[in-house]
């Protein structure tokens, strides 16, 4: 079984993240917290839905909105961490690009090639698709909070009017 730090090997990796962590505490940039509160928000049923007022759905909006916020927030360090990975990949092809060019290949074969001789690059890949996928699996998610922030908020707003 793999260690599930996926970035314990990355050599390098490490020392961005803890500059990216320091820069944001000392330019003040906010870092939400995830407290638990939008679970219940999260698992409402139909008819509990209903039975919300306009206040209720208000609140429970601004709940969802500060949920939605530490997600953003977790997407935007992972596509960090990912352009880190990326970069870190485009200079290892760079610099062993000539000992596969005279192949002929396509270039997904020539980075593969690549890839495949160098450990390095080994770790850098599964690094780079495993916080691919996190990436991708989070802003999903963002989105679909979002799209239950503006529901709820169209609920609250047609619950005022009515």
């Amino acid at each position: 079984m793999e260690d599930d730090d996926i970035t314990s090997k990355i050599e390098g990796l490490n020392k961005f993240v803890a500059w990216v962590d320091d820069y944001c505490k000392e330019n003040h940039i906010p870092d939400p917290q995830y407290n638990g509160s939008d679970a219940f928000i999260l698992q409402m049923d139909y008819q509990a839905f209903l039975d919300l007022s306009a206040e209720e759905c208000f609140a429970n909006a601004l709940c969802l909105m500060n949920y939605a916020s530490f997600l953003q927030k977790k997407a935007d360090k992972i596509a960090g961490h990912l352009s880190w990975c990326n970069e870190a990949l485009n200079f290892l092809y760079s610099r062993l690009w000539n000992n596969y060019s005279g192949n002929y290949a396509p270039k997904e074969v020539i980075k593969k090639s690549i890839i495949a001789g160098n450990s390095y690059a080994e770790e850098l890949e599964k690094c780079r698709i495993r916080l691919e996928s996190a990436y991708t699996i989070v802003i999903e998610q963002c989105k679909d909070i979002k799209k239950r922030v503006n529901l709820l908020q169209d609920l609250g707003k047609k619950r005022n009017y009515s």
